[in-house]
């Protein structure tokens, strides 16, 4: 990190030193707030994080998991022993397999009732509309508009350029309607996670971040993608067991589910 300048260095400086040392000073201000964006940003999602992973309705969610894998591990028990009967024949057999599998499919509709209760409450525990920052006038709306039309042709070192400048200049309407891009170009976009850009990237997100969002955005922002993970592999996982098969265990060990396991760190002690 680069020596801070003491005002008492300015003072005892030359006349012709003094204005070159205050767009250091400058210059070091506006490095300053941005850090502080970045830190209060990075500070903000760890609450948020907390907030949302270790909360009673997320776990009920988690919950079901466990209660999925159970009812498919009877099922496939009671499908077993009719295979085994000696007493069945072959129709008899097949009667009472759709018979048991009708009865576990209703056990699986209970669970998604349940799930779709808890995730109701959970959206409505945690998740509010993202905060709007609207351009001042129609004009303002143009530029902000012609911002976005142009971002998917900018170069990844464009476009960065660009979001910097908008956070220098306190921008909240146009940051506002770039930031969600970045974010998304994160995620499919190689060259935003790759060297050299990769950093920035992540720094910019955490300094607009810092501008856009209080505590409270932040936990629903957190909360809204987790919750669409979840969805995803709840559904993911009732579709896994419908047909009667067995839930394998290769796809713990290789995070299908991820987001239904609590994060190490977050883990409650044994």
């Amino acid at each position: 990190m680069a020596k801070q300048i003491k005002l008492s260095e300015i003072s005892d400086s030359p006349a012709d030193r003094r204005e070159e040392l205050m767009v250091k000073v400058r210059g070091q201000d506006r490095l300053s707030v941005q850090e502080q964006l970045e830190q209060q940003a990075v500070e903000n999602d760890a609450a948020a994080r907390r907030k949302v992973e270790t909360s009673p309705v997320i776990a009920r969610i988690r919950g079901l998991k466990p209660k999925v894998l159970d009812a498919s591990k009877r099922h496939r028990a009671r499908v077993d022993a009719i295979s085994r009967d000696a007493g069945l024949n072959a129709t008899g057999k097949r009667e009472r397999e759709n018979e048991a599998l009708r009865d576990f499919h209703g056990v699986l509709d209970g669970l998604v009732d349940v799930a779709d209760e808890a995730f109701t409450d959970a959206e409505a525990a945690f998740v509010r509309p993202s905060p709007r920052f609207d351009p001042t006038d129609a004009t303002d709306a143009a530029r902000v508009q012609l911002a976005v039309t142009r971002a998917p042709q900018l170069t990844p070192r464009e476009f960065l350029d660009e979001l910097a400048g908008a956070i220098e200049r306190d921008d909240r309407p146009l940051l506002a309607a770039l930031r969600p891009l970045l974010a998304s170009y994160v995620e499919y976009k190689k060259p935003y996670q790759e060297r050299p850009f990769y950093r920035e990237t992540n720094v910019l997100l955490d300094r607009s971040a810092g501008l856009l969002l209080t505590l409270g955005d932040a936990v629903s922002e957190y909360a809204r993608g987790l919750l669409k993970q979840l969805r995803t592999d709840f559904s993911y996982l009732i579709s896994a067991v419908a047909d009667g098969g067995a839930w394998e265990p290769i796809n713990d060990q290789i995070g299908v589910l991820r987001s239904f396991d609590v994060p190490a760190d977050l883990a409650p002690d044994d």
